[in-house]
């Protein structure tokens, strides 16, 4: 005898709200959900009467999405190629049928996830069954369905990128399958000092990407160890001081692509690599794909990294205020004009340089500013004539201030439009005059040197995201973002002779005015971007999706040369960039794969490249709580725009080169990389995990900077226009890999990691340094940092970081390669400058400890934060110079080396308020 089971019945007049039910029309959409839960959400929206056998099976997966229809109509899309039916009673219940059948009788389990602490829908999360019987995806509501499992018990487990992975027990009957509610807690731990990073215990098919999060509630912010250094947290991101650049997997910083909300960003330091360019309570996220990152990533020769503004307030409204011996932060979030659909933040930083010139780093600044001899007596000097100078007046300068804002407006669970944008501005100077010590000599009795670098970012993007239909999402977005990039270096000599003598400080005047009237030697970059993205997701079923998309954009550019050491070089262009991609994505838990290809038609080349791109992914089956998981994955990978560095040859600069950027013209090939990586993890349990990764990446038409045109042109009256010109082709190989070790616990906060990184990189220039092979200086065969994170009371905690290299190449200041080499200057005792690759600086060592305290007072959270930096109190070096000195060798000259040298032991202290 059939069993009826009436799910929602109403009391009083059944009929009467039946027939209102099929009149009245509604707007419904479901996605990748059962037959049952459609219609419990069925009756939830329209309040009718359904009753159905319970053995019926209803676990086939339904996508529909309608407007104004009739609850008839909506039922009929339901139970569409379901072979079910259904009739209506004179009571008005709908009834649902089915033909005989002799199926075993099977439940489903139903359940959805959610963030524990906002709420929230986590969609797409991963759920599977610990046994591997089965898996499932959420849809973009958080809901999951596993179909026709029999009765019992199960342990699931469910996962999303961010989150802790959780364990649940459930227990499943045929008398009733209850909706599971399963939430997850945010897993976080610091970065020295600030960054707070997600790493979860993970079983998602993001295979290509890492994804850190802040989490500026828990600590004061110090933007002394900035986001951008910050990235050294990832496994396979370095930062190289004496470069002071990124590095990601051995690869230089013209081979990635930074962005902010998906726009791309082009200048990313300050004051020398010093500070970040973004305000800490700004960001949300931090993204970063490595080596062979899909097609809908975009189009970089070795990683992209992505950082994404905070929009969500975490409360109705909240003010933060920061301060530490560097700058001042402040942040304003919350709910716009009494609308729960619409919120906003806008965020502010801004130096205290001037009013506080932080001891430490300003003797680093004024240790940093000084002559280097061998420059300084190769510009101005001779063989015979070796000058010795001693600094007498210097002065330090940097400022900077930026300006994040954000909103975003929900029109719906459905839609949601947002709106971000960044203004960022740095300038940084150092002036030095220096006094010749040497009597015997025809250089100059004082030389003052002028360094002085200002840069600034804009950008603001409008974006859309909807839900088009059941199995289709949508997105759009406008963008502008603009760099600028301007250095002046200026030295200005002066003799007394015969006249009367004068004060330092005047001479210190008067070089100074002169240098300042001197406004056409200038080094500059200009980049301007106008774009657009539109991508479409269509899921064909709960685990296979297609991501299409399109993505125009227009550069106008202009790179210019105009100092003491350069030949003039001017290139002012524009081109058009149209990018399209495709990709398929399996999303199984077991058994996975993502296969794309990017296509991009070069305005300038009038031709497309074509980029495709693969992975696949593989889980075991677990045992005793021990999962394998393999990646593997490989493409062609471009870059459009070159990024690359300029040495500074000036003798006392601040940064020892400088980033420029310049789309490939008409008369350069585009750059073009073969990546191939491949990972294992090991998750033994929820609180510890292994990885290993590897990869191999080979580059055969890079490009750089070709020294030999912008230093010696054969024609002087020649203004090099054109790319080919100052560039040269570079052909490279990175390969290596990492070992880390993840232990977690978030029962009590505690967290550690340890990771063995190397990675190795060659390169080969096409005219310089004798046509050898070379070791990169971002080659580092071997690395090894660690993490740990320990909370001491209920409101206290204590980091501790550390990072040890042992081999770091290219030890000499750039100038050395890119200035002195080129005039044929090579040998310096026993210094070979046509062999970069093997000079060694001296191995860096660094721990640092830090401290976190949380006072409540009221309805205001103080937060204090005591970092001791570098607590062994290295002074390592950034790089190596050489002071020649006359002796009574057979040359009459001998070099002595010296080093530039970072800061040692430094404790700071920060504050700050959340109101």
């Amino acid at each position: 005898m059939k069993k009826w089971v009436v799910i929602i019945s109403l009391a009083l007049f059944p009929a009467l709200l039946a027939a209102q039910g099929q009149s009245e029309r509604y707007d419904f959409f479901v996605r990748g959900i059962s037959v049952e839960d459609a219609i419990i959400k069925l009756i939830r929206e329209t309040s009718i009467n359904v009753a159905y056998d319970s053995r019926i099976e209803m676990s086939s997966t339904v996508f529909i999405n309608v407007k104004d229809a009739t609850v008839d109509q909506i039922l009929k899309d339901i139970l569409k190629n379901t072979g079910l039916d259904y009739l209506i009673l004179s009571t008005g219940t709908y009834v649902i049928t089915r033909t005989a059948s002799t199926e075993a009788p099977k439940v489903d389990f139903k359940g959805y996830i959610r963030d524990a602490r906002t709420g929230e829908p986590l969609p797409n999360a991963t759920v599977y069954i610990a046994d591997a019987s089965g898996s499932a995806i959420a849809n973009e509501n958080g809901y999951f369905t596993f179909s026709s499992l029999l009765s019992g018990s199960y342990e699931i487990v469910a996962s999303y990128v961010g989150y802790k992975a959780k364990r649940t027990e459930i227990q499943i009957s045929q008398e009733e399958s209850p909706v599971r509610i399963i939430e997850l807690q945010p897993e976080s731990y610091l970065i020295e000092p600030l960054l707070i990073t997600g790493d979860s215990y993970q079983y998602t098919s993001r295979t290509d990407t890492d994804e850190y999060s802040f989490n500026s509630s828990e600590i004061s912010l110090s933007p002394y160890s900035n986001t951008i250094r910050s990235l050294n947290a990832f496994s396979g991101i370095n930062f190289n001081w004496a470069q002071d650049e990124i590095s990601i997997q051995g690869s230089s910083s013209r081979d990635h692509l930074l962005t902010l909300d998906g726009v791309p960003l082009y200048n990313n330091d300050v004051a020398g690599g010093t500070f970040g360019i973004f305000s800490p309570y700004a960001i949300d996220r931090i993204e970063v794909s490595k080596a062979a990152f899909g097609a809908k990533k975009g189009s970089a020769l070795s990683g992209v990294i992505n950082y994404s503004h905070d929009l969500v307030p975490q409360n109705a409204k909240t003010l933060k205020v920061q301060a530490d011996p560097y700058s001042f932060n402040t942040r304003l979030s919350g709910e716009l004009f009494r609308s729960e659909k619409l919120s906003g933040m806008i965020a502010f930083r801004g130096s205290l340089w001037d009013q506080f010139r932080e001891p430490q780093l300003n003797r680093t600044l004024n240790d940093w500013n000084r002559l280097d001899p061998l420059l300084q007596n190769f510009i101005m000097g001779s063989d015979g004539d070796l000058a010795s100078y001693s600094s007498v007046a210097e002065n330090n300068n940097f400022r900077f201030t930026d300006l994040h804002f954000a909103s975003e407006y929900r029109h719906n669970p459905y839609q949601k439009t947002s709106v971000s944008g960044y203004f960022g501005y740095s300038n940084s100077s150092v002036d030095l005059l220096s006094a010749r010590q040497q009597l015997i000599s025809g250089q100059p009795d004082f030389v003052f040197a002028d360094d002085n670098t200002a840069q600034s970012n804009e950008m603001i993007q409008i974006s859309h995201d909807a839900v088009l239909s059941s199995r289709t999402d949508a997105a759009f977005q406008l963008y502008y973002s603009a760099a600028d990039f301007r250095n002046r270096y200026n030295m200005v000599s002066h003799n007394t002779g015969n006249a009367a003598p004068v004060s330092e400080d005047e001479v210190y005047r008067q070089l100074k005015a002169l240098s300042d009237l001197d406004n056409e030697s200038m080094n500059m970059n200009r980049i301007r971007e106008w774009g657009a993205i539109a991508g479409i997701s269509y899921y064909f079923g709960n685990s296979l999706k297609l991501n299409a998309g399109i993505e125009p954009k227009f550069i106008d550019y202009r790179f210019q040369l105009s100092d003491l050491f350069y030949f003039p070089t001017v290139t002012q262009n524009n081109t058009l960039l149209l990018g399209t991609y495709s990709e398929f994505e399996n999303l199984s838990s077991r058994f996975g794969y993502k296969i794309g290809l990017r296509n991009t038609f070069h305005g300038d080349h009038g031709k497309v490249y074509l980029e495709p791109r693969a992975e696949i992914y593989i889980n075991s089956s677990e045992v005793a709580r021990f999962q394998n998981k393999w990646v593997f994955s490989a493409g062609i990978y471009r870059q459009f725009i070159n990024q690359f560095n300029l040495s500074s040859p000036g003798p006392n600069a601040l940064s020892p080169s400088y980033k420029l950027w310049e789309p490939n013209d008409a008369t350069t090939s585009v750059p073009r990389s073969f990546n191939f990586t491949a990972n294992w993890s090991v998750f033994f349990n929820e609180k510890i995990s292994f990885k290993v990764e590897s990869y191999y990446k080979i580059r055969d038409n890079s490009w750089a900077l070709n020294y030999n045109s912008i230093l010696s042109p054969l024609n002087t009256s020649l203004e090099l226009s054109d790319q080919q010109f100052y560039f040269e082709q570079v052909n490279s190989q990175n390969f290596g890999g990492s070992l880390s070790l993840m232990v977690t616990d978030p029962e009590s906060s505690l967290f550690f990691k340890l990771v063995q990184e190397s990675n190795f990189a060659l390169q080969q220039f096409g005219q310089r340094f004798d046509n050898q092979v070379q070791n990169s200086p971002f080659s580092e065969p071997y690395t090894l940092s660690a993490l740990f994170r320990v909370p001491v009371f209920s409101k206290t905690d204590i980091s501790f970081s550390g990072q040890w290299t042992p081999i770091r190449y290219w030890a000499y200041n750039n100038a050395y390669y890119n200035f002195i080499e080129i005039h044929d200057n090579r040998l310096f005792s026993d210094l070979d400058l046509s062999s970069p690759g093997d000079d060694r600086l001296s191995y860096y060592l660094r721990l640092d400890l830090a401290v976190n305290q949380q006072i409540n007072i009221k309805d205001v959270i103080m937060g204090v934060r005591l970092d001791l930096i570098n607590i062994l109190n290295r002074q390592n070096e950034v790089y190596r110079f050489l002071n020649p000195v006359q002796d009574n060798s057979a040359s009459g000259i001998s070099y002595q080396t010296n080093h530039r040298l970072l800061p040692g032991f430094t404790p700071l202290l920060s504050v700050q308020f959340d109101l």
